[in-house]
């Protein structure tokens, strides 16, 4: 039992860590913005960080003993955390959630120094267990937040590290009083949840506002993209919510003359489409457009099931109280019409399955969660980039087009060069100023602020076609922005003219960036020029927070106790081992998130293969000799599996884009494991080779803490870099980080471990 005591705590530490991580994204995203989800991390690694460092800097607390403590209080201090955020309900801002997160993590990270510190030859298994942890904790992650919702999933990861305090307590006692305090956190996740009710949040959300104009919320369910809530409007319309930002009105019989009149039907009366492909369907507004318009095929793709869900429950709740009242249903369904076919899976993969031919594809302010207007998020949607238009483009019917109902003039701007750029690449146009040919654009003024509307086709219409579009727009009262052959205002009219191109109005725009977005850097909601400014205090903040903490848990040592030889050196290898491990990480999270879509989903399925291969990595080195030329070997074969990814994942990417999701999770999951493997070798081997040498524990804190420094680093650094040169680059520079660590390892082995 003794030596199955620290992988056991491992496990769950490592389970419930992560398991609160991502929880906490959740919660954070509940009642913030898109770039919280992006804190949430970075501070939850640097609590993490700051908890391995205090063990470095009192070594009493890295005894078992006091992990067990460490461990029941992470537990706790994450159930208080919780309380004290939904409490607040987002008065203090970001700031105050932070604070109110980051005492958890570093207990956890406390806790796990002191588990690995005090057995360092065991580092390998002590690592395995932990990465498997880490690997169900993320896979769990998806179940958790559905069936039980964020804070109650969270609740779950505090009694799970109380838990791993049981398993680590010394004495019966201890075991006891840490077992008490799982209990009482498991029961508060049996018992009814927090609520967290919009009406109480202090924060700029479109549903805070509606309520506060005398709206009433109905009903409230979690899924694994998010909460949504069901509200009616004080005139009547009922919206459904999704995070309490992205807003869809429900097509309700009793508000059918307000949501007939929504400028996403514009495309559907003047089109007419006999089949019709909707991006995002929300609750189901779009495909009640589509029925009531005359189509005779209608494919959905929604991710938020949930949230579909509950207005397929609203709407048959309210054609029944309709019929029951003496009125006639409204003959929409968009949730019963045999004509429908809801889709729970990623559009451009559900497209890619379907045999195309589309006479509309529609694309209505489609946001998911890990994108937000003006937001910066861990990873982005890929439905607004060059590669997804040529695949809306090419699933059109002769005469189809695809309709992006959009936000503003700067979304729209960018939409104009990414659809114009998609259609000369394609081939569907041979120069910008055809394909400006192809394009028509709208605007309604009667929103605030005004929405536009930009209608795509890949054949140019012909005259008689504009003619119609620009009347029927007329008749409801849209303004005209750029109709093909009939109106061409400046700056685009140079373009249509062949004296400039879309790239050079990009160029001459200094103050915001239009530039087209791609799969690689899929950030087309960011519109500051270079780095955005949320990231630059992000990367500012936390970079000299972690350049800071590594260079004193480096140069900084006891009098008393010198460093032995080679103890600076691989000190600083575990923090470019943790920039290059947590760099690479995002960018898989981005790359596999195109394939796999769904983002929860893609969330669980990505580090869940990276890190149950990883853990097989570490098991593997068990047998591997203790020395500076084994960290050189599997930092070097790290390297050379990254390079193998980034080079194999383009072309199995796209053999499998269209497949069923279970193709695509079996394709990732093949691809990632494989590499998890290599990544999950090089830092047990440091530990242990650390721990040889360390005259204390202290050294294996100093180890995890700068790793996690590094992580710090490697994360903040990852999104930067993304935005100015894409996610390929972050993998390669992932590659020369272990290509780095191996030959200093080498050069540490040749030298006989001198400093």
């Amino acid at each position: 039992m003794r030596r199955a005591q620290r992988p056991a705590a491992a496990f769950l530490l490592a389970f419930s860590g992560l398991l609160a991580e991502l929880a906490w994204t959740r919660i954070a995203g509940l009642l913030f913005f898109g770039e919280s989800a992006f804190l949430v991390v970075s501070w939850a690694v640097a609590g993490l960080s700051l908890g391995a460092a205090l063990g470095a800097v009192r070594p009493a607390w890295l005894r078992l003993p006091a992990s067990s403590v460490a461990s029941g209080v992470a537990g706790a201090a994450s159930a208080a955390g919780l309380a004290v955020v939904l409490l607040a309900a987002g008065r203090g801002g970001v700031g105050l959630a932070l604070a109110a997160i980051v005492p958890g993590f570093t207990a956890f990270g406390l806790a796990l120094a002191g588990v690995f510190a005090g057995d360092a030859r065991h580092a390998p298994r002590i690592y395995a267990a932990d990465l498997a942890g880490a690997a169900l904790g993320a896979v769990a992650t998806l179940p958790a937040l559905s069936v039980l919702g964020a804070p109650d999933a969270l609740l779950l990861a505090a009694a799970g590290a109380a838990a791993a305090g049981v398993v680590a307590a010394p004495t019966a006692g201890r075991r006891a009083y840490l077992g008490t305090v799982a209990l009482a956190l498991a029961l508060l996740v049996a018992a009814p949840g927090p609520d967290a009710d919009p009406a109480r949040w202090a924060t700029p959300k479109s549903i805070v506002a509606e309520l506060d104009r005398g709206g009433q919320r109905l009903a409230s369910r979690w899924g694994s993209v998010g909460r949504s809530d069901l509200v009616r409007r004080a005139d009547g319309a009922e919206v459904l919510y999704l995070d309490g930002g992205a807003g869809s009105l429900v097509p309700t019989p009793a508000s059918a003359r307000l949501w007939r009149g929504d400028l996403g039907r514009f495309a559907f009366e003047v089109l007419r489409p006999e089949r019709v492909f909707v991006v995002g369907g929300g609750a189901g507004l779009e495909v009640a457009h589509a029925l009531e318009t005359g189509a005779h095929e209608v494919v959905v793709a929604e991710v938020n099931r949930a949230g579909a869900d509950l207005a397929r429950e609203r709407l048959a709740a309210a054609r029944g109280d309709a019929a029951s009242g003496g009125g006639a249903a409204d003959p929409a369904d968009p949730f019963g019409d045999p004509r429908v076919r809801w889709v729970g899976d990623e559009a451009r993969a559900v497209l890619r399955a379907s045999d195309g031919a589309y006479d509309l594809i529609t694309l209505s302010q489609a946001v998911t969660r890990t994108a937000e207007a003006r937001g910066l998020a861990l990873t982005e949607n890929g439905i607004y980039t060059v590669e997804a238009t040529r695949d809306w483009l090419a699933a059109l019917a002769p005469g189809g087009a695809v309709a992006y109902e959009l936000y503003d003039e700067l979304t729209l701007t960018r939409a104009l060069t990414t659809v114009g750029t998609a259609l000369v690449e394609m081939g569907a146009a041979p120069d910008d100023a055809a394909a400006l040919d192809r394009l028509v654009m709208l605007l309604d003024p009667a929103t605030a602020p005004p929405t536009p509307l930009l209608l795509a086709f890949r054949d140019a219409p012909d005259r008689g076609a504009v003619v119609t579009i620009a009347r029927a727009a007329e008749a409801r009262g849209l303004a005209l922005l750029h109709l093909p052959g009939l109106l061409e205002n400046p700056p685009l009219n140079a373009v249509a003219g062949g004296s400039a191109s879309l790239a050079s109005l990009v160029a001459a725009s200094t103050e915001v960036d239009v530039a087209p977005t791609r799969d690689d850097a899929p950030f087309f909601w960011s519109f500051e020029p270079r780095l955005p400014a949320s990231l630059q205090r992000a990367v500012t903040g936390l970079g000299v927070a972690a350049l800071l903490t590594g260079s004193a848990l480096i140069l900084l040592w006891s009098r008393r106790a010198a460093p032995p030889p080679g103890t600076r050196r691989g000190l600083t290898l575990a923090a470019l081992l943790g920039v290059s491990f947590l760099g690479l990480e995002m960018a898989l999270l981005s790359r596999a998130g195109l394939l796999l879509g769904h983002p929860a989903a893609a969330l669980a399925t990505t580090l869940g293969a990276l890190l149950a291969g990883a853990g097989i990595g570490a098991v593997r080195t068990r047998r591997r000799p203790d020395a500076w030329r084994s960290v050189s070997v599997a930092a070097g074969a790290a390297g050379l599996a990254t390079a193998a990814w980034t080079a194999a994942w383009p072309p199995v990417a796209a053999a499998v884009a269209g497949e069923q999701a279970i193709v695509r999770t079996v394709a990732t999951v093949a691809l990632l494991t494989p590499l998890g493997v290599a990544l999950g070798a090089p830092f047990p081997l440091l530990l242990r080779r650390l721990g040889a040498s360390a005259v204390g524990p202290g050294t294996i804190a100093r180890a995890w803490a700068l790793n996690g420094a590094g992580s710090l680093l490697g994360g903040v650094g990852a999104i930067a870099v993304a935005h100015l040169a894409g996610f390929r680059t972050v993998s390669l520079i992932a590659v020369a980080g272990y290509v780095a660590v191996s030959i200093i390892a080498f050069a540490m082995h040749d030298r006989g471990e001198g400093r």
